[in-house]
């Protein structure tokens, strides 16, 4: 199917970036929102995302929406859902599919490091890939944003078209490559070469990761999220 079709460019697109030391690269949490009695589980075991902590509403439907099973589904009575402590050294790989709703917010944050460590966005008209790391004592703030003022992925028209699309944001503090894949291409203009350093695990910074937002106007509202993979 054109789901799983997606599913495996984007593993394959992930692989790809190790197959020089000749490692495989699987998953840290693993969420296909497919468990009937557990829906937030995460297939790898590592952390279940939590609803309830942050009284956030959600609903799985069970009905399929274009091709896809089970996914979840916010409004606007959603809030912040747990991600775990997100702990990256100088990889981090998020990927997932992605379905705008009616109400897609002009700035809708899909998942972000409460200490601004990372943040994918996704708007009118942009996609943004925000990251903070250090290089010793020296701080490193990026943002990797391509406006969607072209034709093809680079049209804000491709995303709302009513159908499922695969993203995966993809960065290396060590080489400081910084990539956006959609619908397994990396266009022109979907990466950059940062400064090289290391993702700030300090003791002092608050590492709780979340998906969705508490702001109205940064929710995530209808649509929907599947196959949500993080890796680091």
């Amino acid at each position: 199917t054109r789901h799983m079709a997606l599913v495996l460019l984007g593993l394959l697109g992930v692989m790809f970036t190790k197959s020089t030391t000749a490692q495989t690269y699987t998953p840290k949490s693993y969420y296909t929102f497919e468990n009937s009695s557990t829906p937030l589980k995460d297939s790898t075991g590592f952390f279940n995302l939590d609803a309830a902590y942050f009284q956030s509403n959600y609903t799985v439907p069970a009905t399929n929406l274009r091709g896809v099973g089970k996914y979840l589904q916010l409004d606007s009575t959603g809030h912040y859902i747990r991600a775990g402590s997100v702990m990256p050294d100088t990889a981090l790989t998020i990927e997932f599919l992605f379905k705008p709703g009616y109400y897609f917010n002009e700035t809708t944050d899909i998942i972000r490091r409460f200490d601004g460590a990372f943040q994918v966005q996704i708007g009118y008209p942009f996609l943004t890939f925000n990251t903070y790391t250090k290089n010793g004592s020296t701080g490193i703030s990026d943002q990797l944003k391509v406006t969607l003022d072209g034709i093809g992925r680079k049209s804000y028209g491709y995303y709302i078209d009513g159908e499922w699309h695969h993203f995966v944001f993809k960065y290396s503090a060590k080489t400081g490559v910084k990539e956006i894949w959609v619908d397994g291409q990396c266009p022109a203009g979907f990466s950059k070469t940062t400064a090289t350093g290391a993702f700030d695990n300090s003791a002092s910074n608050n590492k709780e990761t979340v998906l969705n937002s508490s702001s109205v106007y940064n929710k995530i509202i209808g649509g929907g999220l599947d196959e949500f993979a993080i890796y680091h």
